[in-house]
């Protein structure tokens, strides 16, 4: 796959362990909001399938739309890693980018907006989209007619990477977030990378 060919038109990120580093924020935050324990295996198994239908017995009646009210106001102020910020940059200005997400679309709107980035991204699909990320895919290749092979999903986990799988979209899968290089070996991404300039690397090649 390459930029510079013209071949791939479009990237796909993640926004939770991608665009934000914010795995310890929800795991603290689903606790208080719930007021149910868990423990970081439990809390990676939910992201093992698409979230909302891995989500654990014990927390199958959380009210997951009010959780994107209780946690709106903290994670809007939450950071964005300058190596982050760098590699949007880059990437926006040659490809067209989307977020993919299972959070709440205002809340990353808000967040993006806070940390001036939101005009990187040309569209935000949550869960008000829909709960599968199979069908905000689909939604994307349609819309903006992209053939698969234009496009390239960047994830932290290995649900995203299953989901990705089921539409035939690649996915360059990063060590960094929610999952390790073990757990996201399973979905058998295009590869598997520890920094964003690895995935710039990817791109070109």
């Amino acid at each position: 796959m390459s930029m510079h060919n013209a071949k791939i038109k479009a990237l796909i990120s993640d926004f939770d362990g991608v665009v934000s580093d914010s795995m310890d924020f929800h795991y603290q935050a689903i606790q208080k909001f719930s007021g149910i324990s868990l423990s970081y295996e439990d809390f990676a198994g939910m992201h093992d399938g698409n979230f909302f239908a891995h989500t654990l017995p014990k927390f199958r009646n959380v009210d997951w739309e009010g959780y994107k009210s209780f946690v709106f106001s903290e994670q809007q102020n939450l950071v964005i890693q300058e190596e982050c910020r760098d590699f949007f940059e880059i990437v926006a200005s040659r490809l067209s980018v989307f977020i993919v997400t299972s959070g709440g679309e205002r809340n990353v709107s808000a967040f993006l907006e806070n940390n001036c980035v939101r005009g990187l991204f040309q569209e935000i699909l949550g869960l008000e989209t829909s709960l599968r990320k199979v069908e905000k895919f689909r939604s994307i290749l349609s819309r903006h007619g992209f053939a698969l092979d234009e496009v390239v999903f960047v994830t932290d986990t290995l649900g995203d990477i299953l989901e990705a799988a089921e539409v035939g979209i690649r996915t360059i899968a990063v060590d960094f977030g929610f999952h390790d290089r073990q757990r996201l070996e399973r979905g058998n991404p295009y590869r598997i990378v520890s920094s964003f300039e690895e995935i710039l690397t990817c791109l070109k090649e």
